[in-house]
């Protein structure tokens, strides 16, 4: 992966703002309860997904993984 050019006219400006509103809205979540929901795998055909929650909050989020080849459509 290279660096990014941030003056580059392909720089794509609004993906990445969309991006980090995205990550700064779940990071309070990355401090709570961690709960595995599959097995951990680097497999090419197998999904991985993971919970973070909050008791505090009563809220949490499900991050979901689709490797490449998974037959599989949804988990």
């Amino acid at each position: 992966m290279g660096e990014w050019d941030l003056l580059s006219p392909a720089f794509p400006a609004d993906a990445v703002k969309t991006a980090f509103a995205k990550v700064k809205k779940n990071r309070p979540y990355f401090t709570g309860d961690y709960y595995p929901l599959t097995p951990w795998t680097m497999a090419a055909d197998q999904w991985m997904a993971y919970q973070f929650h909050r008791p505090d909050l009563d809220a949490g989020i499900v991050l979901a993984f689709r490797h490449a080849q998974s037959s599989q459509a949804s988990l």
